[in-house]
């Protein structure tokens, strides 16, 4: 064992130097600092982990590496299980600390956490986790009234400074990036947005300072959406852009256009002001949504209502596959569900209007369950956050505790913000020659006009699988039985068995 003392910096979906409470930590230990990655094959292996993850991760890392050398000690980068690799470098170094972001994602990290905690306390070497959003640890659920505050005074303190510096590790070998080939992925297929610290940045500051003076007009419209809204939500996932900075950028742009003059208020909109609040809302609905994955982690399997238990087909036996396959290639009958998941197959990427509508119509009118759905969901977003999915999941199903569940009609839908069919034509190339009479509802075209279109419905194109009246009205009747009398419950202080 080597007399060097150290201190070991864990990164995991925190990919930046800015901002960075652990490494400003260690930094100021003025020991070696160890800045660690490790590529965790319980995690590339997870149902929900897709190649494409592992590209943007992997050009995130590639970048880190480099903005790390530059304080002096670049990224250490290991293969294998948690407990074991740390093991292997607290054999080889004294380690005299260990510094990690909390975090907030999926069960088989809460389990990889807890086993180094437990790893770490055997060693008597202590393991400091920070807070690195507004996620709050430790908060009991009956104080769930003081989460905004707490919240709030965490996005009103500076950022961490960036070290100047960092002491290297003498002798360490910085170990190698695996590939696609190398971890036995397949090689991506989808087109990413840049990966990275410096596009997280760029990202940013071109929504806050032009992309995004149309957001909050913009963000529904389907083709309009992707240059219109933010697109840092994968920057957020992996923590190439910490939440803070986000929010306190926003509000520095909002105090600007105080101070700015009439001429120059006038050229940024009226609809600017309202499109960075609305944006500011937004980072706080996902630390919302993320605090109620930190109070109950089951909600990645389990029902928070355990009412809805065997409601929806789940399992081997009686689960419509058909229908799933449907959805999920875009084959469903229903134009703009089909275009959604065809673009979000091919992007990674759908709007936040977008993503509640395929969710809820595979949950209602599928009536297929949020689980079943979940893995497939996980391995097309680029910016899948496990601490987000589940509870959004289960949400647009009708399963949480919110009083309200909200439906989407498909056609009403692509009417109002696609008024002449170009999202849907553009990823349903099949129906690009339909007219605007027929394009939301192609199955209602007669024989003639599908040959005059060249879309035979049946062939070219599918019927609807199923008819959205009907299963909107059966799906609304069988959840308010159930729901009515659980929150009824809710509300009046009773306690709920857990799912």
């Amino acid at each position: 064992m080597s007399t060097q003392k150290v201190h070991i910096v864990w990164y995991k979906r925190d990919l930046r130097i800015k901002d960075h409470g652990p490494l400003h930590k260690a930094a100021e230990s003025g020991l070696p600092v160890l800045p660690l990655y490790i590529v965790e094959p319980t995690l590339i292996n997870a149902p929900t982990f897709n190649p494409a993850h592992w590209t943007f991760i992997r050009q995130c890392l590639i970048e880190l590496r480099e903005n790390l050398a530059k304080l002096g000690q670049q990224l250490v980068v290991r293969t294998g299980d948690a407990v074991q690799v740390l093991s292997l470098l607290a054999a080889e170094y004294d380690v005299e600390q260990i510094w990690a972001h909390e975090e907030t994602t999926d069960l088989r990290s809460f389990m990889r956490d807890d086993a180094v905690r437990d790893w770490a306390k055997t060693q008597s070497i202590p393991f400091d986790e920070m807070p690195k959003n507004g996620v709050v640890r430790g908060l009991s659920l009956e104080r769930r009234d003081a989460w905004k505050s707490i919240r709030q005074d965490r996005m009103h303190k500076p950022p961490w400074h960036t070290p100047e510096a960092l002491k290297p590790v003498v002798g360490i070998a910085p170990g190698h990036i695996p590939d696609h080939d190398e971890l036995k992925l397949a090689r991506n297929q989808r087109e990413l947005q840049p990966a990275g610290e410096s596009e997280a940045e760029k990202m940013l500051q071109g929504f806050l300072l032009w992309r995004g003076s149309k957001f909050i007009q913009e963000e529904a419209i389907h083709l309009k959406a992707p240059a219109a809204s933010s697109r840092v939500s994968p920057h957020l996932a992996y923590g190439t852009l910490s939440i803070r900075t986000a929010v306190q950028e926003v509000r520095k742009q909002l105090k600007n256009f105080k101070h700015m003059p009439p001429q120059e208020k006038r050229q940024r909109g009226k609809l600017w002001v309202g499109s960075l609040r609305l944006f500011e809302t937004r980072l706080l609905l996902r630390d919302e949504h993320m605090q109620q994955t930190e109070w109950n982690p089951s909600l990645e399997i389990a029902h928070e209502m355990s009412g809805f238990d065997g409601l929806r087909p789940y399992g081997n036996e009686g689960w419509p596959m058909a229908l799933r396959e449907a959805w999920e290639t875009g084959r469903t009958g229903f134009p703009l569900v089909d275009a959604s998941m065809r673009f979000l197959n091919h992007s990674g990427w759908l709007n936040y209007r977008l993503r509640a509508m395929v969710v809820s119509f595979a949950a209602q009118n599928l009536w297929l369950d949020w689980r079943g759905i979940a893995p497939h969901l996980a391995q097309s977003f680029t910016d899948f956050e496990p601490a987000l999915h589940y509870v959004q999941l289960q949400q647009l199903s009708g399963t949480t505790l919110n009083r309200g569940i909200r439906w989407f009609d498909p056609v009403d839908e692509a009417k109002r913000h696609d008024p002449q069919g170009e999202f849907i034509r553009r990823w349903l190339p099949e129906l690009a020659g339909v007219s605007k009479t027929y394009i939301f509802q192609p199955e209602h075209m007669s024989i003639a006009d599908q040959n005059r279109f060249g879309c035979i419905i049946g062939r070219d194109y599918p019927a609807p699988i199923v008819n959205y009246q009907e299963t909107t009205a059966k799906a609304k009747t069988q959840l308010q039985a159930i729901r009515s009398p659980q929150v009824k419950a809710f509300d009046s202080g009773l306690e709920l068995p857990s799912g």
